[in-house]
Formats: C-alpha cells, structure tokens, sequence
C-alpha cells in the first residue's frame, strides 16, 4: 500500500519538476538544470518533454497540430529551451531524429494523464537497422521493429 502512495506521489510530483524547471525555477544550484539537461539528450527526449508540458499546461491535451506546437515553443524563453538541449534559433532540428535524420511522426492531440500508463506521441519516421524509436508522453521511450511500431503508434 505505501509502495503504491510513493509511485502516485511520484508520478504527480515528476509533471510539476519538468515544469517547474523549463520555466526556470531550478532553485539556482544549477542540480535542477543538470538533471533536466541529462534527461533530454536526444531531439526525441527534447521533442516530448515538450509536448509532455504542453499538454500539462493544456488539461492533458496535446497540441492539435504542428502550426500550434510550434506556437507553442516559439513562446517560450529562450533560456527555458537551451535548459532541455534545444537551440532557439534552430527550432527545426528539434522535429528530426539524432538517428535516422528525419523528421519524426508525430500524433497530434493525444490525452494522456501523467499518472496514466505512458502513451506513444513521436516516433522516428524510418528508424536504424529495423528499429524505430517511440517517444511517449514520459519516460521510458523504446526501441521497437515495425509490428510493434503499428501497434503502438496508430494515426
């Protein structure tokens, strides 16, 4: 019982910590970035942190199409962005894949709470060796051949 208190908590707590340290509340040790900035290696870790935001910051709700998400990015500080990896003045690089070099597939409008089971919002449009990358709405992101692709990943 108390085990499934501390994995809600944490899954309510982990939302408001992204959040809060996009936005730039990291508590200025600079521990909060560092953690932030090792969570979002990859354009696929940036790319769904957020939408991850964006949809905490929209009742769950992702953004309903590219035109809108890219609204949505431009609006933030660019001190915000440089915190997860991304380069303000390249916003376009953050819809390619680090691994195949093209632009990622991307499921607009998805809901999903994040104390939910985690749900497929990017995925690499060709993949390496098979293999394509998902990116759900949180973390753990997967590695996946092209029957698991079709089942996770439906448009």
């Amino acid at each position: 019982m108390q085990k499934m208190w501390i994995k809600q908590f944490g899954l309510g707590v982990l939302p408001c910590l992204v959040i809060a340290l996009i936005s730039g509340c990291g508590g200025g040790d600079g521990t909060g970035e560092h953690l932030l900035r090792d969570a979002n290696q990859s354009s696929l870790d940036r790319i769904c942190t957020l939408y991850f935001t964006f949809q905490m910051e929209n009742q769950n709700n992702g953004p309903a199409d590219e035109a809108t998400f890219r609204e949505y990015i431009n609006k933030r500080s660019p001190a915000s962005l440089e915190r997860i990896g991304v380069d303000p003045s390249n916003i376009d690089a953050l819809f390619t894949s680090d691994r195949d070099g093209e632009k990622f597939e991307i499921l607009w409008g998805v809901n999903a709470s994040p104390r939910g089971e985690p749900v497929a919002i990017v995925a690499e449009s060709v993949g390496v060796d098979g293999k394509r990358m998902i990116g759900f709405h949180k973390k753990p992101h997967k590695e996946v051949d092209e029957a698991e692709y079709k089942q996770l990943f439906s448009k």
